[in-house]
């Protein structure tokens, strides 16, 4: 065999290694980048589950509270009810006595009505704070993806949680308005009239004070938690890897 073909063979033969040993490099790297793939894949899945654990968790947890709290309100109504119940029989018994049956009707519907103004009332801010609550568990779970994502979503867990108790001073207050009875006394027929707009206006400080007190304090609780979750960035975003699957 001369020289240019032994060289010739010898080229071709590394040629040949290296074609080969490029094929390995390629299927391994391939296999490695499948292998990520598919852990990717895992990875996101398990992040979904953890995510959707916490939504069920938490709207299991809701449900319950507010069921309690419902039940709460109406026991204490009915409390109320029983706690004014003489001094009601006492106010019926003076305005049967009026000779006009006219005043004496309308003197009955009022005295009803303030009962019917403070129990429309607590079940309105009560369905404000079901409304809060919901708002502030979407949050919550909003937040936990991003930090599943790897955000520092401490500040939000902060303002979570004094959202959380704001709700719950909250929900405090509305069942101690619920629980207030407002019944009418008076002496004389000329002093009913008078006594009528103390107790309306007594019973009107009571729910705006509730109102601009406890409820807004919730109200804005919720929403600093709300603008806390928008400064994560890219909050609603699974991860890098998610867009690239």
């Amino acid at each position: 065999m001369n020289k240019p073909f032994k060289f010739a063979a010898k080229i071709l033969v590394l040629m040949t290694v290296i074609l080969l040993g490029a094929n390995i490099f390629q299927a391994s790297a391939q296999g490695a980048l499948k292998e990520a793939r598919q852990e990717t894949r895992q990875n996101i899945q398990d992040a979904r589950k953890k995510v959707e654990t916490v939504r069920t968790e938490l709207r299991n947890e809701i449900r319950t509270k507010q069921e309690e709290a419902k039940k709460q309100i109406e026991t204490v109504r009915e409390q109320a009810k029983q706690k004014i119940k003489t001094q009601r029989e006492e106010f019926k018994e003076k305005i049967s006595q009026m000779k006009d049956d006219r005043k004496r009707q309308t003197a009955e519907r009022l005295e009803e009505q303030l009962d019917q103004i403070n129990e429309r009332w607590t079940t309105h801010f009560g369905n404000v704070l079901n409304q809060l609550e919901n708002v502030l568990a979407k949050i919550e779970v909003r937040a936990q993806k991003a930090e599943i994502n790897g955000n520092n979503i401490s500040g939000v867990k902060t303002a979570i949680e004094t959202a959380r108790q704001a709700i719950k001073t909250a929900r405090d207050a509305v069942v101690a308005q619920a629980a207030r009875g407002y019944t009418v006394t008076f002496e004389s027929e000329d002093k009913l009239k008078g006594a009528f707009q103390t107790v309306k206006e007594q019973l009107r400080k009571d729910l705006s004070g509730l109102r601009d007190g406890a409820i807004k304090s919730a109200r804005e609780a919720a929403k600093n938690a709300l603008q806390g979750l928008r400064q994560v960035p890219k909050v609603d975003e699974e991860s890098a890897a998610t867009s690239n699957e």
